[in-house]
This record gives structure tokens, sequence and C-alpha cells, in this order.
């Protein structure tokens, strides 16, 4: 299953920052983009040339999930928590030392429909909120509002932001994603939609259907669409995850 592809190289993240603390987040962001699309042809990458648009929008890339009838869009930064010790509270309103990436990602998540979360790297264990209780992979998963939340609150610490976040295998094994991506993003997300429905989106990142341009990234055709969209949307690249194969499963 991807999934289980998924959680393998999640684990490799863990156990190279354990090996190697100092790893910066870009080189292993570029991992994990490359590889986890090298785990299925349903899954696709696309790098963009880095721009300064990114610190700007407070986002590292974009994320998208199809579904039967509808897709998703998530806007990602990446953020390394690898320091049990560790005050990160000031992590998260800082990217390229600019000030507060918080507002910018959801300021840029709201002109743009999509729904956004944190990638965490770290090797740190904790709780989180996976039903099964999975917390032996390096990268997780949580909600923008939920841990900035915490941040205000003089949460700070590298396990009290994991305990908002669920593994990155749970994006493909989780039952409930596959079953009814709702409930799903209801269960682990849902400040971050009642957030959005409040600024009049009815369906936050939800789309009827993946956008032409996106498509036509992700099949190669052209690199001039490849540089403005990435300028455009402020994103260093694009992750495609193509679900219905799961869905006719169930």
């Amino acid at each position: 299953m991807i999934g289980d592809k998924v959680e393998l190289i999640s684990i490799e993240i863990l156990d190279w920052l354990i090996s190697q603390p100092n790893v910066k987040e870009e080189s292993i962001t570029d991992s994990l983009l490359y590889r986890v699309s090298k785990t299925t042809p349903l899954i696709k990458y696309k790098a963009f040339t880095r721009n300064e648009e990114s610190i700007k929008t407070g986002a590292d890339w974009e994320w998208w999930f199809q579904f039967t009838k509808n897709a998703i869009r998530f806007r990602v930064p990446p953020q390394k928590m690898n320091d049990p010790k560790k005050n990160y509270k000031s992590s998260i309103s800082y990217r390229g030392n600019t000030y507060n990436q918080y507002k910018k990602l959801i300021a840029d998540s709201d002109a743009t429909n999509s729904i956004p979360i944190y990638a965490i790297y770290t090797s740190v264990r904790s709780i989180v909120k996976c039903m099964k209780g999975k917390n032996d992979e390096g990268v997780y998963i949580g909600g923008a509002n939920q841990i900035e939340k915490y941040a205000r609150n003089k949460k700070d610490l590298a396990e009290d932001f994991l305990s908002l976040t669920i593994p990155l295998s749970c994006f493909f094994n989780c039952p409930l994603i596959i079953q009814d991506y709702s409930k799903f993003l209801e269960k682990y997300f849902d400040i971050e939609i009642t957030t959005m429905y409040n600024n009049n989106i009815i369906q936050p990142g939800m789309y009827e259907k993946i956008p032409p341009e996106v498509l036509r990234i992700l099949s190669n055709e052209t690199h001039k669409i490849d540089y403005d969209y990435g300028k455009q949307y402020g994103v260093n690249a694009l992750l495609y995850v193509d679900m219905r194969n799961n869905e006719e499963s169930k």
C-alpha cells in the first residue's frame, strides 16, 4: 500500500534527524517530496525554482488530494523541531527573518482557498492525535491555527506542538480519509475549517476538480507555466496525490 511506503520514508526521515540533527529543513523537504512521489504513479511532484514569494506567503509547497467527487488543497510550510528542550514559539512566527509567518500563511490560505497546515520534522517522541497512537515517524502534520493557538498560550516545546499533529502516513492510511475525507478534516483540522467558514468560504480548501494549470504543470507540458505558477502562488513545489483508487477499494 502507498501508506506503508510513505510510513517507511517518514521513519527514515526520523533516522536521518537522529544521525544528522543539523540537517536543513530544505534538504528534508526536497528529499521527502521526491521520495514520496516515487512510491506510485498516483503521486506527482513538481519542484519550481526557489523564489522569495514563499517567504511572503508563509508556505513552501502546495499539496493537492484528488478524490472521486472533489479535490482538497493544502498550503504547507515545514518546521523542524528536533530539540526536546528548545522553545519553538518564535519559530512559528518567523520565517526567513520575516515577521509572523503564521499571519502570512493564513492570509495566503484565505486568498487561495487552501487549508493551512504545518509539516513538522522531528526526532522527538510525543503523544499525538492519531487514533492508533502512532508516534514513531519523523514527519508530522498539524493544523496551522491549532499550532499557533498553542504558541500564544505559552505552549512552546516540540512535544506541545506534536500533541496537535498526526503522522504523515495517516494521510494515506487513516480509515477516515479513505471512507470520508470530510470526517478526516473535521477530526484533525476542525479549527482550520471553522476559521475559514467564518471567512465566508463554504467549503474551505475544497474544489470540484483539480485546476487545469495544475494538471498541465504535473504533466510537464511547459516550463513557463511552472515558473508563473510558483511565482504567482508563492510556493516552491507542488505535490499531487490521487486517492480515487483508495476510495474504490473501500
